[in-house]
C-alpha cells in the first residue's frame, strides 16, 4: 500500500514536470493586502464627551467597512465587548473570504449622529446608508457604548423602518 502512494506521487510530480509549461497569470487573491492597515481610531474618540462617543461610532463605522473589504476582522472584534451582532458581522466576512468571494465597495455609509447618556450607557443613534433589495436606503441604527472610555461596542440594535 506504501509503496503504491509513492508511485502515485512520483507520477503526479513526473506529469508536473513533463513538457514545457505554460506561463499562468497568478489569480486574483480575495484576502486582505499585505499593505492594507485598518484605520486608525482619531484622540476625539478616546475623549469622555458627546462627540468623542460620536467620533467613537464613525471609527467602528471605518473598521466595519474595512472588514467588509478586506476580510481582516480583527480590528472590528477588538472593538466591541460582548456584540452578538458584531460577531455576527465578523463571523459573516470571514465566511465570504473563507468561501472565495469578497466584498468590493464601503457597506455603511454614516450619515449622522446624536448621542445620549444614561446611567448604564452611552446610545449613539446614527443614521447608516447601507445596500438594500433595491439599492441603498438609510437605516437607524443604536450603537451602545460604556459610559465612558476605552469605547466598545455593547450592542447594535435595528430600528424599526422609518
Amino acid at each position: 500500500m506504501l509503496r503504491k502512494s509513492f508511485a502515485v506521487m512520483a507520477l503526479v510530480l513526473l506529469s508536473a514536470c513533463s513538457g514545457d509549461p505554460e506561463p499562468r497569470e497568478p489569480a486574483p487573491s480575495p484576502s486582505a493586502s499585505p499593505t492594507a492597515t485598518p484605520p486608525d481610531m482619531p484622540d476625539l474618540a478616546n475623549e469622555e464627551s458627546d462627540e468623542g462617543a460620536a467620533a467613537f461610532v464613525a471609527h467602528y463605522v471605518d473598521v466595519f467597512n474595512f472588514a467588509a473589504t478586506t476580510g481582516d476582522v480583527t480590528r472590528l472584534r477588538e472593538l466591541s465587548s460582548g456584540c452578538q451582532a458584531c460577531e455576527g458581522y465578523a463571523d459573516d466576512f470571514e465566511s465570504i473570504y473563507a468561501a472565495g468571494d469578497y466584498i468590493k465597495d464601503d457597506l455603511w455609509q454614516l450619515k449622522d449622529t446624536a448621542v445620549s447618556t444614561n446611567e448604564a450607557a452611552i446610545e449613539t443613534n446614527a443614521i447608516v446608508e447601507a445596500p438594500a433589495d433595491s439599492g441603498r436606503r438609510d437605516y437607524e441604527f443604536i450603537f451602545e457604548l460604556p459610559t465612558s472610555p476605552p469605547y466598545k461596542v455593547r450592542r447594535i440594535l435595528l430600528l424599526e423602518d422609518q
